[in-house]
C-alpha cells in the first residue's frame, strides 16, 4: 500500500519546486493546491482501497501528471525551453511505463526481466529527466 501511495507524494514533490520557483506566486499556489489535493486523494485511495483495480490507480497517476499541461505557458515563461523539454520527455517516459505496467507487456523473460522491469526502466529514465529539470531550476 505504502509504495503505491508514495507515487502520489513523489508527483506532488516534483511539482513543488516548479510551482515555487518557476511560476508567479498566485499561479504556483493554485498548482500546489490542485496537485497536493490530488496527491492526498490518491494516497487515501491506495491506503483505504489497496485492492483497487489497475484501471483505477494508473489513470489517477497520469491525470495528476497532466496538471502541468494547463500551466504549460506559465511554466515555459518561468522555467525555459530546456526544463520544459525535460519535463515533457520525462512525462512521455512515465506514460509509456504506466501503459506497459497496465497491459503487462512486454514480458520476454517473466522470471528475470518482464513487464514490471520494463515499467521500472521507463520510470527510472523519466525520473532522471525530471531530476535534471528540477536541478536546473534550483541552481
Amino acid at each position: 500500500r505504502l509504495d503505491h501511495s508514495i507515487i502520489f507524494v513523489f508527483i506532488g514533490a516534483c511539482y513543488t519546486p516548479l510551482a515555487v520557483l518557476a511560476m508567479p506566486p498566485d499561479i504556483g499556489t493554485e498548482v500546489l493546491t490542485i496537485v497536493w489535493t490530488g496527491a492526498a486523494a490518491g494516497v487515501a485511495l491506495k491506503m483505504f482501497w489497496p485492492s483497487a483495480p489497475r484501471w483505477v490507480g494508473i489513470p489517477l497517476y497520469l491525470l495528476l501528471g497532466y496538471v502541468a499541461i494547463w500551466f504549460a505557458g506559465t511554466l515555459l515563461d518561468g522555467a525555459g525551453v530546456t526544463v520544459v523539454a525535460l519535463l515533457i520527455a520525462g512525462g512521455v517516459l512515465y506514460n509509456v511505463g504506466a501503459i506497459l505496467y497496465g497491459v503487462r507487456w512486454p514480458n520476454p523473460w517473466p522470471e528475470t526481466f518482464g513487464h514490471h522491469e520494463f515499467f521500472h526502466a521507463f520510470t527510472a529514465a523519466a525520473a532522471i529527466c525530471h531530476f535534471v529539470a528540477i536541478w536546473l531550476i534550483v541552481h
